[in-house]
């Protein structure tokens, strides 16, 4: 099977958007806040200079291998985000859906 969705995400797309008129609007759920982003390396402690020694260490090798590798790791990682999709795309559509069709609805009351 070629691409990213697989038919139990393609299903998931149809069902959502044929019960688009069937279901009435209910509030979408918040987004979760964005993860904080980590604080940068600083100082000079032992584990400081340690961490900074390695990612300046690691991070060329692992640009290189990504980019001298990149189709390999493309095709690896397609059974794992199909696995995803199928897990979690259906619930990510309805959502976005809801919120969309929400925004629909308040703009035209606002008429």
């Amino acid at each position: 099977d070629e691409g990213i969705f697989s038919d139990q995400t393609r299903q998931a797309l149809d069902d959502t958007f044929a019960s688009i008129a069937d279901e009435p609007a209910e509030p979408a759920p918040h987004p979760r806040p964005a993860p904080a982003p980590l604080a940068p390396i600083g100082g000079s402690t032992v584990e400081n200079v340690f961490e900074r020694a390695v990612r300046e260490s690691f991070e060329p090798v692992m640009a290189k291998y990504l980019s001298d590798n990149s189709a390999a790791v493309i095709e690896g990682m397609k059974p794992l985000i199909r696995e995803w999709m199928d897990e979690h795309f259906p619930a990510l559509l309805e959502g976005a859906v809801r919120t969309e069709i929400e925004r629909v609805v308040k703009a035209r009351g606002k008429r």
